[in-house]
């Protein structure tokens, strides 16, 4: 066996471990969208939303209106990279007081440096995100970190070539459950 054979073929199995049962992904990411409003008066549910949306590529555009009401920086730096996941779960927010915390681990495969090359480095993230409540609801304070997208939306990027484009599709389909 050549060593690119061995290597696409361990990343697979990662892949495929990573991506837990059709009900898991189910009950870890909501379905539909929920209005601001509803969200910024729940922590776990504006995380929910927030994380949500960048997986669907919304933050990969800048100056997206309803991320830059939900954060307490000004601006998104502009990220050279961003990171390719399989999945995510958010876990319950943990409230004392007007500061909240949600952890979301990510099933990472790679990243993206610049549209257009992608380097698999498949492992699981544990982030926690960091809230504080505010008159109008919870806003999210950190962490302000570059853009988490699905494998499905990374692959539309045209601009995505050569090797890194065939093993990041190798890996999406791995990880998706007809």
């Amino acid at each position: 066996m050549r060593p690119i054979t061995l290597i696409l073929g361990g990343l697979l199995l990662f892949a495929a471990a990573c991506t837990g049962s059709r009900s898991d992904r189910s009950e870890t990411r909501s379905r539909g969208s929920s209005s601001l409003q509803a969200a910024r008066q729940d922590p776990a549910r504006l995380v929910n939303e927030y994380v949500e949306r960048d997986a669907n590529g919304q933050r990969l555009s800048p100056g997206v209106a309803w991320f830059d009401s939900v954060v307490g920086w000004r601006e998104e730096p502009g990220y050279d990279t961003y990171t390719v996941i399989a999945g995510y779960q958010t876990f319950p927010s943990q409230v004392v007081g007007d500061t909240a915390s949600v952890k979301v681990q990510f099933n990472v495969l790679g990243w993206v440096k610049t549209g257009t090359y992608f380097t698999a480095t498949p492992t699981v993230q544990s982030v926690t995100f960091v809230l504080v409540r505010r008159p109008n609801g919870w806003v999210i304070t950190s962490p302000q970190m570059n853009q988490h997208v699905l494998a499905q939306v990374a692959l539309r990027d045209s601009s995505l070539s050569g090797p890194g484009r065939r093993v990041l599709d190798s890996l999406a389909k791995a990880t998706r459950r007809d």
